[in-house]
Parts: structure tokens; C-alpha cells; sequence
């Protein structure tokens, strides 16, 4: 009795032994030169995903985005709206308080739409002063309740830089699949369209891309 209580605590301590070895080996592994590599790599490509400035999803990353949306609606049948969004008298702020207080601008603009689009929404720099949201399963006036919620929150918050105040406004313009286009490209236009009329019938405002031009 007494051999095999012995010989179950020898094979019980040989068990934890090979359990050490294992996790030793494994946190040996998580330094190899091998999972640091592809620690780096998953790195850069989030970066490469990512605007430098504002923390949105990039230019590059919107491209595939929109299409695999576009891609996923045809093949369900589905709606979707992207919202465009151009900040109003931008380069008149940056000739003012200087290119640091237009920065400032545009990260605290990129953090209120991050904070206001929903957890399917996606937010990216198209460039410039110009942000954009993609809207997953939402038509043409959902899609401007959620950008009149935004565009109001950016009028009412008050920027600081250097001891000056100062407050920016936005204008934006909406398009949905498939009432506004059937193609990527199509939608890019016809939001920048309706960004366009809404430049230009005063700023601080927010059109819908439709055959009546009406507009909020």
C-alpha cells in the first residue's frame, strides 16, 4: 500500500513538474524573437489603419470599409448611410490661432464623434478637416437624427488653446444605399454633394441627398 501511495505522489509531482516546464517554456516563447515580430506586425497594422492625429480609422481603411459594406448590403438586401462631415471655416481657424489650435480642432471634433457614433458605426479621417461615418442598417432620416446629435454637440463645445476661446461648427452631408447609389463611389459623390449644398446655404448645417434637396 504503502509502494503505491508513492508511486501516485512520484507520477502527482511528475505532473506538476511538466505543468511548470510547460508554462516556463511558455512565457519563454511569448519573448522569442518570433511572437515579438508578429506582437510588431499586428502593431503596424493597426497603425496603418489608424490617422496619426485624430485616432479615426484612416482614408485607406474607409475605402475597404464602405466596400465591404456595400458588399455585405447587396448580399442581404440591406441599408446602410455614411455621413460626410467638413469642419466650417477651417483654414480661416488655422490662419487665426495657428495649424496647433486646428489640430486640437480635429481631435476633439474625432473624440466627440467616437463618443456619439454607435458600436457599429465607423468613424474615419477622409482627409483634411473632412471626417466621415459609415451607418450600418440605417436609412436616410436615422442617419440625420444621429448627425444633427453631432453636429449640435460640436456647436455647443467650447475649444481652448494658448488662453483663447473659440468654438468651430460642422457641415455635413448624407447618402444611403441603395436610394442614392448602388456602387461606392456613387455614395462618396452623392454625400458630397449634399455636403456641398449645405456648405454653401450657409455652413452649420446638415443636407440629405435626395431629388428634392431637403435638408435640416
Amino acid at each position: 500500500h504503502k509502494e503505491k501511495v508513492e508511486a501516485k505522489l512520484g507520477h502527482t509531482l511528475s505532473l506538476m513538474t511538466a505543468v511548470c516546464y510547460y508554462f516556463s517554456d511558455v512565457e519563454k516563447n511569448i519573448n522569442t524573437p518570433a511572437i515579438i515580430e508578429l506582437k510588431m506586425l499586428e502593431e503596424t497594422k493597426k497603425q496603418s489603419h489608424s490617422d496619426g492625429l485624430t485616432g479615426l480609422f484612416n482614408r485607406r481603411y474607409f475605402d475597404d470599409a464602405l466596400q465591404g459594406e456595400m458588399n455585405r448590403v447587396q448580399r442581404y438586401d440591406g441599408c446602410f448611410s455614411v455621413f460626410f462631415i467638413d469642419l466650417d471655416n477651417f483654414k480661416k481657424l488655422n490662419d487665426t490661432y495657428g495649424h496647433q489650435a486646428g489640430d486640437l480642432t480635429l481631435k476633439v471634433v474625432a473624440d466627440i464623434l467616437q463618443k456619439m457614433k454607435r458600436t457599429e458605426d465607423t468613424a474615419c479621417r477622409y482627409g483634411g478637416e473632412e471626417l466621415v461615418l459609415i451607418l450600418p442598417e440605417t436609412e436616410k432620416m436615422n442617419a440625420l437624427v444621429i448627425a444633427e446629435r453631432i453636429r449640435k454637440k460640436v456647436e455647443e463645445t467650447g475649444l481652448e488653446f494658448e488662453g483663447k476661446t473659440f468654438n468651430v461648427t460642422l457641415s455635413g452631408g448624407i447618402a444611403s444605399y441603395p436610394a442614392d447609389g448602388k456602387e461606392a463611389h456613387e455614395l462618396v459623390h452623392a454625400a458630397d454633394v449634399a455636403l456641398y449644398q449645405a456648405k454653401e446655404s450657409g455652413r452649420n448645417r446638415i443636407f440629405i441627398h435626395d431629388f428634392e434637396k431637403r435638408h435640416y
